[in-house]
């Protein structure tokens, strides 16, 4: 669709100025519709949808504890 809307102002943009080249614009975007690949945007039938999440719940003050916790490089102990 964003392809199609581009070529479009492209063709309205130039329609005086470059005749010929519009018209072969044109041809291209009529192919290209025509074309297999082309897919069609669906038909806007109502609302969006729209997610709504409940809020999480509180996390407690403290994330995590640990007790003896020993970390060290090489000899030296660092925690």
């Amino acid at each position: 669709e964003k392809r199609i809307k581009e070529e479009r102002q492209w063709i309205n943009k130039f329609k005086v100025k470059q005749p010929q080249a519009v018209k072969q614009r044109i041809a291209k975007l009529e192919k290209l519709k025509n074309s297999d690949d082309y897919v069609k945007k669906p038909p806007f039938t109502g609302k969006p949808f729209r997610f709504r999440f409940p809020d999480a719940p509180r996390l407690s003050p403290e994330v995590a504890e640990f007790k003896g916790l020993y970390h060290s490089y090489g000899n030296g102990e660092t925690l």
